[in-house]
């Protein structure tokens, strides 16, 4: 679906929305209200990645761990925000390991 694919991909951010919530785009209201529930690091390593376009290499070596490690935090990142999409109603509820 559409919000599926909103969440899924945040490469359409760009850091003035992270600062500030569109009223007209409900989704992105949502995802930037969810972006201040997050662990400062893991806030970065979302922006860093998905809308500075950073690799997981690049990242890995400037934070001192694998990508392994940073692709393994980001699957955790994204189904968190996932799951919450769907207890805020956003998205359909999937069955878990889905």
């Amino acid at each position: 679906s559409h919000q599926a694919e909103r969440l899924d991909s945040l490469e359409d951010l760009n850091e003035s929305s992270l600062g500030m919530a569109d009223d007209h785009d409900p989704e992105r209201t949502w995802l930037v209200d969810m972006f201040s529930q997050l662990e400062s690091q893991e806030r970065q390593l979302l922006q860093h990645h998905y809308v500075h376009g950073e690799s997981l290499r690049q990242l890995a070596f400037t934070m001192g761990t694998t990508p392994r490690r940073l692709r393994k935090q980001l699957r955790i990142l994204l189904t968190k925000l996932r799951r919450w999409a769907e207890q805020d109603g956003l998205l359909p509820v999937t069955a878990p390991g889905c």
